[in-house]
């Protein structure tokens, strides 16, 4: 939208400025020996064939020229002139309705007061704001002074009673530092330019009033001239006494500068200014023609003629599409014809009631009927509910009783009193009064003491009001600031507060439960039973078992750590300690102190011989159907399917080991049981499975004597079945190597 904005940066009468700039006559046309301005301000064309310009006039020393007559104003299009009678006649109104706001800007430095002269520049300013007020300006106060004293006194209003009162408050102002006079004129025109509309035409102006120069040397002079000529603004200063710099003012108002000698002077000097400011908002006019030519770019040159003065000013219009048959020029010089409200084109056609919206036609409606009965409506006020009584407020433009259903609290805005009177213990929820700790043992809700658990003995905690025993379900840390104990070494305290094992890169520690079982193999089913593998009933406790073979890199990690010591693992080929891409391999070529060493640096030991088959096998432990021979059932037999292997060929084809958890999984989840490496155990090696005196028996760790140590489960260099059986056992040297052996640990529940 086409704006024009006039600074006047005032405190001080109008002076001309400059020299006459004379008309700008257009073609044909030579301007008579008087001088006067016009300037476009905006040119818009209206269908069908209309061309609506709005221009401003003045004398060619800046003076604005109110009460322009039709008769005074001669229009040519092309040079030629318009015929004066008919639809097509020019229509010149002087009405052009623009948004006037006008910002009195104080100087309340310490001079001011000191002088004597606050309250002859707020009488001045009284003065001015009224008469402002009376022609239709929204007019505000703000003052400055040195930083950071610039800042707004009133808002924008036509209320004089208010701009009356923050003029008042000024009355006993003590003054404020120095003058900062160039960054309060940038600030001002920052404020006023937020004030141009972009809706309808708008006019700001800026009245300043100071006494003296600048003196804070925040800003420059120039910096202030570059801020007033960005937004295109006129500008009027006004200075009082002696100290001022009039040359500075002068420049600062290229429009017009003004010295009052002393306090008596400033009402007269604030009185002109103010007629300056009414007069340049009457000098804007708006001009209706109905074009006779049609297409292409056109001119027209507007034509004033005010007793031997003349001026000119030549508009040009794009005619393409026009059509002058209908065209009537009281509609286009009209903008607002048949319109009680809205804006066209950035004309204000006037404003509703404030019980009324404006539509979309630019007729006022009532929206306050019916139903409506109070709050806003499309912008329409429609009151509030005071003639309903006390406790009615609006909601939903409807008037309620918002605590007529409340028993406490705040609804809609209202307060709908507490609840004292129903006793302790009583708050208020959802505007109810309820009472707190009827379902509660303990802690606080909506703010009232529920108790505590002390009387339900120690480890009990308030668990969402209920009083719980915090550790019945924990071993370790801290339940609702209980303690629940402790680890013991080698474990830690999980998430799920149970002490569990340290993981294992690639592993995971198994809970295998406590059970009555069987070991041993079952002759019925196991043809290849042999003499030491007879049944013998026993007890087992619980406990953790690795999940795979300890790998290459779990045992590199206790190197590292200096846990292990490398010198128990040998070199022979196929070993895997040491060869680039075999991390995830078991370790072999271990002996059964180097494996019982890095167990005890997991934080165990090696599994008995009891715990390693009762892992294999799990619960297949029974007579007929319910035994497993296999890992995986009673049959098929081994494939390189089910276990790595000799099939022919080495590791089925590999030569050596495999990666870890590359076969089924037992029942427990444990992976290579059977396979890849035999596994050293904790027990020696005897005739007799388990070792007890006597069965059944209770956790049985072997025979007392013997020369080797027990391995179970198949490798990767057995061919033949039987090696690969839950019950097969054999014994080894415990000081010796082989790519065949490894193994995992076990930790006691």
């Amino acid at each position: 939208m086409n704006r024009y904005t006039f600074i006047t940066l005032l405190f001080a009468l109008v002076s001309a400025l400059g020299g006459c700039q004379c008309s700008e006559g257009g073609s044909g046309y030579q301007p008579g020996p008087g001088c006067l301005k016009l300037e476009e301000i905006m040119t818009s064309d209206v269908a069908p064939a209309g061309v609506r310009t709005v221009f401003q006039l003045s004398d060619c020393a800046g003076a604005p020229i109110p009460d322009l007559k039709s008769e005074e104003v001669t229009v040519l299009l092309d040079d030629e002139g318009i015929q004066s009678e008919g639809d097509v006649a020019p229509v010149l109104t002087q009405e052009v309705d623009f948004r006037l706001s006008t910002m009195l800007l104080l100087d309340l430095s310490y001079s001011i007061v000191e002088n004597g002269n606050l309250q002859p520049m707020l009488d001045a300013a009284r003065a001015g704001a009224h008469a402002l007020v009376a022609q239709g300006h929204r007019v505000a106060i703000y003052q400055f002074a040195g930083p950071p004293y610039f800042g707004e006194v009133q808002g924008f209003t036509t209320d004089v009673v208010a701009l009356d009162a923050a003029l008042d408050g000024l009355a006993t102002t003590p003054g404020f530092g120095t003058t900062d006079l160039y960054g309060s004129i940038e600030k001002a025109v920052e404020v006023l330019d937020d004030e141009q509309s972009v809706d309808v035409l708008s006019s700001e102006t800026l009245i300043l009033f100071t006494d003296g120069t600048d003196e804070a040397m925040v800003s420059t002079a120039d910096a202030a001239l570059e801020a007033i000529e960005a937004g295109d603004l006129n500008v009027f200063t006004v200075g009082l006494g002696g100290d001022v710099d009039q040359e500075e003012l002068l420049a600062i108002g290229k429009d017009g500068f003004e010295w009052a000698e002393n306090a008596a002077d400033l009402v007269a000097a604030f009185e002109a200014i103010t007629q300056h400011v009414v007069d340049l908002a009457h000098s804007y006019y708006l001009l209706g023609v109905c074009s006779p030519r049609v297409g292409g770019w056109r001119e027209m040159t507007i034509i004033v003629t005010r007793g031997t003065s003349t001026g000119s000013v030549d508009v040009t219009y794009n005619a393409d599409g026009f059509d002058i048959v209908g065209c009537d020029s009281e509609v286009v010089a009209f903008p607002c014809t048949g319109r009680e409200c809205g804006v066209v084109e950035g004309f204000a056609c006037g404003e509703c009631a404030e019980s009324e919206s404006c539509s979309e036609d630019g007729q006022c409606v009532d929206m306050c009927t019916g139903v409506i009965e109070c709050g806003y409506v499309d912008g329409a006020d429609c009151g509030g509910c005071e003639d309903h009584g006390e406790g009615f407020v609006c909601d939903g433009n409807a008037c309620v009783e918002p605590c007529a259903t409340a028993e406490c609290g705040f609804v809609l805005g209202l307060d709908c009193g507490d609840c004292a009177d129903q006793g302790d213990g009583f708050v208020c929820a959802d505007n109810a009064c309820v009472d707190a700790c009827a379902d509660a043992e303990c802690g606080e809700i909506l703010g009232v003491d529920c108790g505590d658990c002390a009387d339900h003995g120690d480890g009990f905690a308030c668990d969402d009001h209920a009083c719980v025993d915090a550790c019945a379900d924990a071993e370790c840390g801290e339940i609702l600031g209980v303690a629940c104990g402790e680890c013991a070494d080698g474990l830690v305290c999980g998430a799920d507060n149970l002490c569990a094992p340290v993981e294992l890169p690639g592993a995971a520690w198994v809970e295998v439960p406590g059970a009555t079982t069987t070991l041993g193999c079952l002759p019925s089913l196991d043809p290849s039973c042999g003499l030491d593998e007879a049944r013998h009933e026993i007890a087992l406790s619980p406990f953790w078992i690795l999940s795979t073979e300890v790998t290459v890199e779990m045992y590199e990690l206790c190197v590292a750590d200096d846990g292990c010591d490398p010198s128990h693992v040998g070199t022979a080929a196929s070993c895997n300690y040491g060869v680039a891409g075999r991390e995830e391999h078991p370790i072999n070529c271990i002996d059964w102190a180097g494996l019982q060493e890095f167990c005890a640096y997991a934080g165990g030991d090696l599994p008995t011989e009891a715990q390693w088959e009762r892992a294999m096998r799990g619960d297949h432990d029974g007579e007929a159907s319910t035994y497993w021979i296999y890992a995986w059932g009673n049959s098929p037999a081994p494939t390189c399917d089910l276990v790595v292997m000799n099939d022919g060929d080495p590791g089925c084809g590999l030569g050596h080991t495999d990666a870890v958890g590359t076969k089924p999984s037992t029942g427990l989840g444990l992976s290579n049981m059977a396979c890849n490496v035999s596994e050293w155990t904790r027990d020696l090696y005897g005739a007799d499975l388990g070792g007890c005196a006597s069965y059944p028996c209770t956790d049985p760790a072997g025979p007392t004597v013997g020369d080797e140590r027990v391995v179970r489960g198949g490798n990767w260099n057995d061919f033949y079945t039987s090696a690969f059986r839950t019950a097969a056992r054999d014994g080894r040297d415990p000081a010796s190597t082989s790519p065949a052996v490894g193994g995992r640990c076990v930790i006691a529940i």
